[in-house]
């Protein structure tokens, strides 16, 4: 993974163990980028190499094998990536800062994943413990939106930028790590790094994403109620707390496919999708109209919703549009 970071975020892998090095370490840092990009794994590297016997993280020593594993009592971790992060969950997060340090190194790491989907309360709880720093803590911020995190917060964090790959670069180098060419390019839009994508291709959001987009495509313009049987029968994952990333990857798939059905041609060459972009060309419908759907539905995922009631309304609304073909 070292290697990885290195490679494809050189400016932030020099920044920060050059820093690490100089023991110029800020007391908080906001990693700010799209999704893929590499940044919690940089801050996981962090973490062990604040804890690990040599200047960067060995990546083999039981600390870093325990900090990637997420079993070391000293780096603690958040996520808003399913659900929002709320006041309680920071006041929870503070309070296990505040207790002696239980490793021997004594330095403690704290990770917020997708800061951005925390509520205003707790971003403000979060605020007062920024302004109040301590030589044996560390806060590593993981943020893709970056107009969504408190000014004030931005403003007592050292951003770190991280860049993403080109979609058709980040897919070219899974086709050459063996990746199935739909998979690929799926997943390419959905990360922005290779091992990210390999890693994600056997999850089950994935998996069920990519089996209901291709069923309900299948069916979509000879009975849309077909495709919503579909969904209400085989969508949804085990893990609710993945629902909403398997319906974000699954509108992300319909746009992928009706933006590329308005291109002259695309760079998978999957025989299904082909054929499916060859089907769809033949159609008339208000292509805007269904990627606007698309996209503000893909947008109230942000926020409090019912995900079964967000697809009943966008597979109505999709009706609406196919209806005056």
């Amino acid at each position: 993974m070292k290697t990885e970071i290195r490679d494809l975020q050189p400016i932030a892998y020099q920044t920060l163990t050059r820093a690490l090095k100089q023991d110029h370490l800020a007391h908080a840092y906001l990693f700010h980028g799209p999704k893929g990009t590499l940044k919690k794994e940089m801050a996981l590297f962090l973490a062990k190499s604040l804890n690990c016997q040599e200047t960067e993280a060995c990546e083999v020593c039981e600390t870093c094998r325990r900090i990637e594993a997420g079993q070391h009592s000293d780096v603690l971790s958040l996520s808003g990536e399913a659900v929002s992060i709320k006041k309680e969950d920071m006041m929870k997060l503070q309070h296990e800062l505040n207790k002696t340090a239980l490793e021997k190194n004594g330095r403690k790491v704290y990770i917020i994943e997708r800061m951005e989907n925390a509520t205003a309360e707790a971003q403000n709880a979060l605020l007062k413990f920024l302004e109040e720093p301590a030589n044996d803590r560390l806060a590593i911020l993981l943020v893709e939106q970056l107009d969504r995190v408190l000014p004030t917060i931005v403003s007592r964090c050292q951003i770190i930028t991280f860049h993403p790959l080109s979609k058709i670069s980040c897919y070219r180098k899974c086709l050459e790590l063996g990746m199935d060419d739909l998979d690929a390019y799926l997943l390419s839009e959905l990360n922005r790094s290779a091992q990210a994508c390999m890693n994600e291709a056997q999850s089950e959001y994935y998996q069920n994403a990519r089996s209901c987009f291709q069923k309900t495509i299948d069916v979509l313009f000879d009975g849309i109620d077909d495709a919503m049987l579909i969904l209400q029968l085989e969508g949804f994952c085990k893990k609710q707390k993945e629902e909403k990333k398997w319906l974000h990857a699954l509108l992300q798939f319909y746009r992928i496919l009706f933006e590329d059905s308005m291109k002259a041609q695309c760079a998978c060459q999957d025989p299904w999708y082909q054929k499916q972009l060859a089907l769809i060309a033949q159609k008339r419908f208000d292509r805007s109209a269904l990627l606007t759907i698309l996209l503000e539905s893909d947008d109230l995922l942000l926020r409090s919703v019912n995900v079964a009631m967000l697809i009943d309304q966008l597979m109505y609304r999709i009706k609406e549009v196919l209806s005056h073909e």
